[in-house]
């Protein structure tokens, strides 16, 4: 039986094939960064998008029902909380306690799992609610639901203004500086 055993095989890999496989890391690397821009971005977008059929849905159903319904953020147990980062709910707080009761119903619910961005609701009197009145208003609430990206992103903050009428308005970059502005013509910071 002749055959041949090496010992001394060989173990490792050249510095040609050491930077073709770099190479290729890079490349793929430099054509996914820009995708994850664009995935920010459509977060933004579809969780401000969900956010406002919410306040669209509560207004229409508030007026339909002519009773005041509340949109609050939800967590896993359909209770309100005081994270927007998990989802929103609308129901019709019946015994006005500013939860939702066994015997009240989800009007709605949206969820946001695995968001990679922050989500603020800033308003009058700080709360964390929207109460929608029977005529379709905020219940004299003003505020803005924010959208910020996280901390190693380049994307700008995304923003949506709703006043005390139920009216929104997204925000704006007015001046051209890449970032879109409050009310007060300021760049939309995230804390």
């Amino acid at each position: 039986m002749s055959g041949s055993f090496n010992l001394y095989t060989q173990q490792g890999v050249s510095l040609l094939e050491l930077f073709a496989t770099l190479a290729i890391i890079a490349t793929l690397t430099s054509l996914a960064l820009p995708a994850f821009t664009v995935l920010e971005r459509e977060e933004s977008s579809r969780v401000l998008r969900q956010f406002l059929t919410l306040v669209e849905t509560g207004r229409s159903a508030a007026i339909r029902r002519r009773h005041t319904i509340t949109l609050c953020p939800v967590d896993e147990q359909r209770r309100c909380t005081a994270n927007w980062q998990t989802g929103a709910m609308l129901f019709f707080d019946n015994d006005d306690n500013r939860q939702r009761s066994m015997d009240e119903e989800p009007v709605a619910i949206v969820r946001w799992p695995e968001l990679r961005g922050q989500l603020d609701w800033r308003a009058f009197g700080n709360r964390q609610r929207l109460l929608i009145d029977h005529y379709g208003g905020l219940s004299g609430q003003n505020g803005n639901f924010t959208w910020c990206p996280p901390a190693h992103s380049s994307e700008p903050a995304h923003q949506l203004v709703l006043n005390g009428s139920g009216r929104f308005r997204f925000a704006r970059d007015n001046d051209g500086d890449g970032y879109r502005e409050d009310s007060r013509g300021q760049p939309l910071r995230c804390s």
